[in-house]
C-alpha cells in the first residue's frame, strides 16, 4: 500500500483520468517507486554529534562515516 501519495493524488498531479490508469495500476507504480527511491533518500544521513563556528567556518562532527561534501 502506498504511503507517500495516493493513487488519486498522483492522478491529479499527472493530470490523467482513471480511464487511462486505474487505482490498482497506479498503486503498483507508487509502491515500486517507494521501494526504489526511499532507501536512496535515507542512505546519506548521519547524526551530528557536535558543531562549531570559528572565523565563519562551520565544523560538524558526525557519529559515523558520511557522504557529505563541501559546497
Amino acid at each position: 500500500m502506498p504511503t507517500i501519495i495516493t493513487a488519486s493524488e498522483l492522478r491529479s498531479v499527472l493530470g490523467v483520468s482513471s480511464a487511462l490508469y486505474n487505482d490498482a495500476y497506479l498503486n503498483q507504480i507508487i509502491d515500486t517507486a517507494e521501494t526504489v527511491v526511499l532507501p536512496m533518500l535515507a542512505q546519506y544521513k548521519s547524526f551530528v554529534q557536535k558543531t562549531s563556528l570559528t572565523d565563519n567556518v562551520a565544523t560538524f562532527t558526525t557519529l559515523g562515516t558520511h557522504e557529505f561534501t563541501e559546497n
